[in-house]
């Protein structure tokens, strides 16, 4: 009897755990939720080793939407489907164009910062209404900002301040004059 039920105990644990596991609802990562000493392991990260680039998108807001990534040259591709989730919330960042565009910012600077050899990144979203996509190479980025980002990641208070201070507003529609989200 008791085998029985440490049987049934055991069983409905890893049930419970596969279904938690499963359950795709929009449940990831935000920007709010990023800490920077959770990826300082993927510093100096290069195309190629695909574990630490999935480590890293894997750690950045739309991690549970991701249809795929790819790379090529240096080049790295970022898809997101809301598809991939089970239920959408009406307000979440794919649904509009201002959160499209911070997030898509976000994850650059963590990309450009992180992945050394990185030469260009584009993300594309698709959603129930519209399909978002924007591309900048590294080199445009960091001129943009004047800076290195790869320098900036390394101290984390300042990093998490720099990024603050680029997901304002103004910041936000700088970038995106510069080099445009194109919008389908």
């Amino acid at each position: 009897m008791r085998l029985k039920i440490t049987s049934a105990a055991v069983i409905l644990t890893i049930g419970l755990s596969l279904t938690a596991c499963s359950n795709n609802e929009d449940s990831g990562v935000s920007i709010e939720s990023v800490e920077p000493v959770e990826l300082q392991d993927y510093q100096e990260t290069f195309i190629g080793s695909n574990s630490d680039v999935s480590g890293i998108l894997s750690n950045l807001p739309g991690n549970t939407m991701q249809k795929e990534y790819s790379v090529a040259d240096q080049n790295l591709a970022v898809s997101y489907d809301t598809g991939q989730l089970e239920s959408q919330q009406d307000d979440g960042w794919y649904n509009n164009e201002n959160g499209v565009k911070e997030t898509f910012y976000h994850n650059s600077l963590y990309i450009a910062a992180l992945i050394d050899n990185v030469e260009q990144i584009e993300f594309s979203l698709v959603n129930e209404q519209t399909e978002y996509s924007w591309t900048i190479s590294k080199t445009e980025l960091e001129d943009f900002l004047e800076t290195d980002l790869s320098e900036e990641i390394k101290h984390e208070q300042a990093w998490k301040d720099y990024i603050n201070e680029q997901l304002k507003t103004k910041n936000i529609e700088s970038i995106y004059e510069e080099f445009p989200l194109e919008i389908q």
